[in-house]
């Protein structure tokens, strides 16, 4: 298997030199800053590249730390990075504390990004309405629709998966088993409850996978039925 190494990063103004993202990677940086130039949709990063590139700018883009070698640690060092740039005051265009999506975030970061996001849009007197709330969610839609986006989702999720240990691949199982879902009808009426996804393949005969992605919204039924983790219920 090919050794993966991660790296934090971080994107400056180049007009203001303030520190205005905090990433990881396991590409070259070079690749990395040409795929944020060249992302699509809406997102407060987003407008602020596009406003340098209006100038004829780009972000600069530096190494924070490199040669971490597995994705968990990345994780972990990026939200370490983006606290402390938001502790230190720096006003950071990150919808997020990074790394896992599971992880839950810390309360006082979570405060720190919201006064720093309302604090950015205030001085660039940009009012995000419904409207505008709308196009953003139509437009992650139509990237994620995108052959050329999925394929490279795609490499990137499998380079992912390859860096796990096989304790960690454990772990992600077991996490997903112990999910508990409903089966519905059509008319949203309770026909079951199992205590796994895997049970209620195993008791219906329906596929795990295709059960899991009718709970995760990614189709609209199952074997005929409707699914939903029952946390979401």
């Amino acid at each position: 298997m090919e050794n993966i190494n991660y790296k934090i990063y971080k994107l400056l103004d180049p007009e203001s030199s303030m520190i205005r993202y905090i990433g990881l990677t396991f590409n070259s940086l070079k690749h990395r800053l040409q795929s944020h130039c060249s992302e699509r949709g809406r997102s407060h990063k987003i407008s602020w590249i596009k406003s340098l590139q209006n100038k004829n700018l780009r972000p600069i883009i530096e190494e924070v730390e490199s040669g971490i070698a597995s994705y968990e640690l990345a994780c972990e060092r990026e939200i370490f990075w983006i606290s402390k740039h938001f502790e230190d005051g720096h006003s950071l265009t990150n919808a997020n504390t990074g790394g896992n999506k599971n992880k839950k975030m810390n309360t006082e970061v979570r405060i720190k990004m919201s006064i720093s996001r309302k604090k950015w849009l205030s001085e660039n007197k940009v009012e995000i309405t419904e409207q505008t709330r709308q196009k953003i969610s139509e437009g992650a839609k139509k990237r994620f629709e995108d052959p050329t986006e999925k394929e490279r989702l795609r490499i990137s999720n499998k380079k992912y998966e390859d860096s796990k240990t096989e304790k960690q691949k454990l772990e992600d199982i077991l996490k997903q088993d112990c999910k508990g879902v409903c089966q519905f009808d059509k008319n949203l009426n309770l026909l079951n409850e199992f205590p796994s996804v895997r049970d209620a393949e195993r008791k219906t005969g329906i596929h795990r996978s295709n059960i899991t992605k009718c709970c995760k919204l990614k189709v609209k039924s199952a074997g005929g039925f409707i699914w939903k983790f029952k946390h979401n219920i």
